[in-house]
């Protein structure tokens, strides 16, 4: 009888040693998972909305069905509406017609204008069939006056026609990071399979203007021409360059079916902003949205926190030689934008957090195994005393019945 009391108060001991293991082990995990997981003050979308609500103004009424706002540097989303809802762009197709000439081609290349750009429909810069002038003003004539000729005899020179060209701008666009983009001509003008999202020609702007030729283009306000059939001067259609403050492109359209669209560019105080309205009602209503969302822009952006970022390279961009700035939900640390260290330490940061998080379900899955090993082997063994009569706190006095050997009380 004294063997078996001291058997089960030994039994006793080492449940009672398992429960605690058990409840120190359940303390270990949930303090592990509550330090992987950021404080509510780290979260870049609750940051941004505090400081909307407690230092900017409100976001402003856009009536456009789709607009954007971006950080031109960083690629953050101030403002969006409908940003991925597929637009037709109009003329604004032109930005990547410009970039992909001013890279594909060179400046100085002479083009032969053929009878299909002459042919042109709507604005024209009134280019005839055997004329010849130099791709650089071309651009210009397609960029800073919208000429669907000039547009059109780029895509012929560079692509070989403008079916192929149109491919090259295709190809650019998955480059750049457009996923919703499919560009059929050059010029922008109406066709069903021809369109874009907002937030699609904000990547592209945003590319398009790191390229100095370019952005020299779109900034221009007015530039002579002289062609075979009309000498004048070239006038940027896109009124923000006359009106607004700060103003540095980029390009606007509008075709019957696209409706007023413009993309914008600006920079005041070392904050550049690039915005996107498509689909506006009219030229009026353009222009008014697209500078409330500036306005709203350069008072937002110098109150938000650094935004993180990682410098990511397209596969086509990389054979190019360029680099394509993305925005992402890395945390990476540092003030260097692009440095390898910090590019590193993000990557080093989330192989981490993966690790830990397969240790951890690691854990809890031998936890559970343990614990239902643990408490199956306790029930046997209660069972077990039961049926040999031992004494138990719970079950009455000792009897003096034979008890089954230690090894024996956990087998049926």
């Amino acid at each position: 009888m004294v063997d078996s009391l001291q058997e089960g108060q030994q039994a006793t001991r080492r449940w009672r040693r398992r429960f605690f293991l058990c409840c120190a082990w359940a303390c270990v995990v949930i303090l592990m998972l509550s330090g992987l997981a950021p404080p509510a003050s780290a979260s870049p979308t609750m940051t941004v909305t505090n400081a909307v609500r407690t230092k900017n103004p409100p976001a402003p009424m856009i009536t456009a069905p789709s607009a954007v706002l971006i950080e031109a540097e960083s690629g953050r989303v101030l403002f969006a509406k409908n940003k991925d809802a597929p637009m037709y762009p109009a003329s604004i197709t032109k930005i990547m017609t410009g970039i992909v000439a001013l890279e594909k081609g060179r400046p100085d290349e002479i083009v032969t204008i053929s009878q299909r750009a002459q042919a042109a429909d709507g604005t024209r810069v009134y280019l005839v069939k055997g004329e010849q002038k130099p791709l650089l003003e071309l651009v210009y004539a397609a960029l800073v006056n919208s000429g669907n000729d000039a547009a059109i005899a780029i895509a012929e020179h560079v692509g070989g026609s403008e079916a192929a060209f149109a491919a090259l701008m295709n190809e650019k666009a998955q480059a750049i990071g457009a996923r919703h983009t499919h560009f059929v001509n050059a010029s922008g003008l109406h066709d069903p399979q021809h369109v874009t999202t907002a937030y699609d020609m904000a990547l592209i702007a945003q590319y398009a203007m790191r390229n100095p030729t370019f952005r020299e283009i779109v900034q221009t306000k007015r530039r002579p021409w002289t062609g075979q059939e009309w000498q004048s001067e070239l006038v940027n259609h896109n009124r923000l360059l006359w009106e607004y403050p700060g103003a540095t492109g980029v390009k606007n359209g509008f075709t019957t079916k696209a409706r007023f669209t413009l993309v914008a560019s600006a920079e005041r105080n070392g904050v550049s902003l690039i915005s996107v309205v498509m689909g506006a009602s009219s030229s009026a209503v353009l222009y008014r949205e697209t500078k409330a969302l500036l306005d709203y822009g350069f008072a937002v952006a110098p109150n938000l926190p650094p935004a993180p970022w990682v410098l990511a390279e397209n596969s086509v961009a990389k054979r190019e030689g360029k680099s394509v700035v993305h925005a992402a939900s890395s945390s990476a640390e540092g003030t260097e934008n692009g440095t390898w260290w910090a590019t590193l330490f993000a990557f080093a940061k989330r192989v981490g957090k993966g690790l830990v998080g397969v240790g951890l379900l690691g854990l809890i899955g031998v936890g559970i195994v343990w614990i239902a090993r643990a408490v199956v082997r306790r029930l046997v063994l209660c069972r077990r005393r039961r049926q040999a009569g031992v004494h138990h706190r719970y079950w009455g006095a000792y009897t003096t019945r034979h008890i089954p050997p230690r090894h024996n009380l956990y087998r049926e």
